[in-house]
């Protein structure tokens, strides 16, 4: 069977090689994407590169688990989550040989980390609260 090439739907290839259609993010959550990334632009790196909404290989083993996360610094990768009571952000890292991607920390409110370098993340703006959006 082939896959769609319109950019309709992601496609995530999970443990023991099944796939999973993820409907693409919701204006709201692709605002809060862009939002995430524009302040990790402030901190990042010259020789660092963010990309959002990219193909990530979390785990090499036969067969692959590829996932599609919202912002990726390789070798790390954030999840949002814009569900109540409040958002959050989900940081993942790769972790020891053989691990593949782990979670490292979940945050609202501030999301602070050190690697791939130090930055501070307002998580509660991610959101837009003005009257009427």
């Amino acid at each position: 069977m082939a896959l769609p090439e319109d950019g309709s739907a992601r496609y995530e290839l999970q443990e023991e090689g099944a796939f999973v259609l993820a409907p693409r993010p919701r204006p709201l959550h692709q605002d809060a994407i862009f939002r995430l990334g524009m302040q990790i632009h402030r901190f990042l790196p010259p020789e660092v590169t963010m990309l959002l909404d990219v193909d990530v290989v979390v785990e090499a083993a036969e067969p692959a688990t590829v996932r599609a996360p919202d912002v990726v610094v390789i070798p790390h990768f954030w999840l949002v989550d814009l569900d109540p009571p409040a958002p959050t952000i989900t940081a993942f890292a790769v972790g020891a040989p053989g691990d593949g991607y782990v979670e490292s920390r979940t945050a609202s409110g501030e999301l602070v980390v050190t690697e791939p370098f130090e930055m501070r993340i307002d998580v509660d703006a991610l959101i837009d609260w003005r009257p009427g959006s």
